[in-house]
């Protein structure tokens, strides 16, 4: 067990003193780190830990190269990747692209913690959450928690997306919507420039059937005698 433990040992801290070696030497040795960062991924637990923690710090290099490296990702390596991109996402694009595709994974728990990860960046994240409305799957999904999170922001895309084809069938951007009407600032402005460009008939009659109900919803519970 001990000479297992050594080994271990060994194994990361030749890699990371071969990341430090590599991130002295110059941006194009720095991106060679992160792209052996991002292959670590897939490896045992200490090494894909320490792989992390690398990428963590990697900055641009490190969200260029796990957004570009996604794709060949294994499953267990993108479920990894999402620990460094989260915080990568706070400040590089590249990282937020790479969570809009973590969300359209087949895997639920991986949409999920990629969902999760851009709701909690709303400086950057909520670009990565208008991106993925028009998807089947996570589009519901991603309007509420656009709407919850950055509704100044949602209503204009949230709109747009209600006008496109079959949008106005979509009950999920109809309450997203009512959501982000109730939270922003001043949604009336938004709304009446929506209306004054004529959007579909459809489009329109089920912004405001959402919007209604949610009035009405709250109507009636502040009507309940206590």
């Amino acid at each position: 067990m001990r000479s297992a433990s050594r080994a271990r040992v060994l194994q990361l801290s030749a890699f990371l003193l071969l990341l430090v070696s590599a991130q002295g030497a110059g941006a194009a040795e720095g991106r060679t780190s992160m792209d052996l960062a991002v292959r670590e991924l897939g490896a045992d637990h200490d090494r894909a830990t320490a792989a992390v923690y690398a990428l963590q710090s990697g900055g641009g290099d490190a969200a260029e190269a796990l957004l570009d490296a996604w794709p060949s990702l294994s499953l267990l390596g993108q479920k990894r990747a999402i620990a460094a991109l989260r915080p990568l996402s706070r400040e590089h694009s590249a990282a937020v692209e790479a969570l809009v595709q973590a969300a359209r994974s087949d895997d639920a728990r991986l949409r999920e913690q990629a969902l999760s990860a851009l709701r909690q960046n709303p400086a950057r994240g909520s670009a990565g959450l208008v991106a993925l409305l028009d998807d089947p799957r996570v589009g519901e999904r991603a309007a509420a928690l656009l709407a919850r999170t950055d509704p100044d922001v949602a209503i204009d895309p949230l709109l747009s997306a209600l006008a496109a084809d079959g949008g106005s069938e979509r009950s999920g951007l109809r309450e997203a919507l009512a959501t982000a009407v109730q939270r922003a600032k001043e949604p009336e402005p938004k709304l009446r420039a929506w209306i004054d460009a004529a959007p579909p008939h459809a489009a329109a009659a089920s912004a405001a059937l959402g919007i209604a109900s949610r009035v009405s919803s709250e109507s009636s519970s502040s009507s309940r005698p206590l």
